[in-house]
């Protein structure tokens, strides 16, 4: 806006308006407007010219803002209200880009709980069902004598070999990993971003879970003597 109103009071002169702009202090922009304005002062190509000054600064924002600028005054437009429009339309913009981080903030924590809710329980009742197959083999079958006119609870409770139990977590762990994939997937998806990004979320899942499942061994584990 501060542009669009020199230039407006300044007849539309846009070289001079940045030639002033370029004398205040704009921050981490002030570098970037006074090489603009060198390069306006060669009068070579002033396209050129406001287009390295979008690349210099890195914003995608402000290089099509000055490309709009540019050639809605080389139109003969009014700068102050091409200025206020442009910065409307980067508010709102910017608006909706905090609101976009706020939900996907929002949302990985949301994952993130879901993800060590998951593992919690599920740990939990793995570590529970191996400590009473356990109990159960080293007791044996004490119902074995016991009248056949009464339930046979030996045929109700099953037990599986130690080892079972080994292969079971594997393949929990393995189920989980998928999950944390494409709750990650989904989260990069909403995003919007490079495929890439999807590993930025999945590694902190990975964690939770294997970290959840070694907290329930240590924790619950000893409680029950495993």
């Amino acid at each position: 806006p501060a542009l669009g109103s020199i230039a407006s009071m300044r007849g539309g002169k846009i070289n001079e308006s940045v030639h002033y702009l370029s004398e205040k202090d704009y921050g981490i922009l002030t570098e970037h407007i006074r090489a603009l304005y060198r390069r306006l002062r060669t009068r070579i190509n002033d396209d050129a010219a406001w287009e390295w000054f979008g690349v210099d600064t890195g914003s995608n924002l402000i290089q099509r803002a000055s490309e709009m600028f540019r050639e809605a005054t080389y139109a003969a437009a009014n700068p102050r209200d091409v200025a206020h429009m442009i910065t409307e339309n980067i508010r709102k913009l910017r608006d909706l880009r905090i609101k976009k981080h706020a939900i996907l903030k929002t949302t990985a924590a949301l994952f993130a709980g879901i993800t060590f809710g998951i593992a919690f329980s599920v740990y939990i009742s793995l570590l529970i069902s191996n400590h009473l197959n356990d109990l159960w083999l080293e007791a044996g079958d004490p119902f074995k004598n016991v009248s056949e006119e009464r339930i046979d609870i030996g045929a109700i409770i099953t037990t599986v070999p130690p080892e079972t139990f080994t292969t079971i977590y594997f393949i929990v762990f393995i189920v989980l990993m998928i999950h944390s994939f494409i709750l990650a997937f989904t989260i990069k998806a909403l995003r919007g971003s490079h495929t890439l990004l999807t590993f930025l979320y999945f590694v902190p899942f990975v964690w939770t879970v294997a970290i959840t499942a070694v907290g329930v061994k240590i924790a619950l584990g000893g409680y029950l003597g495993m």
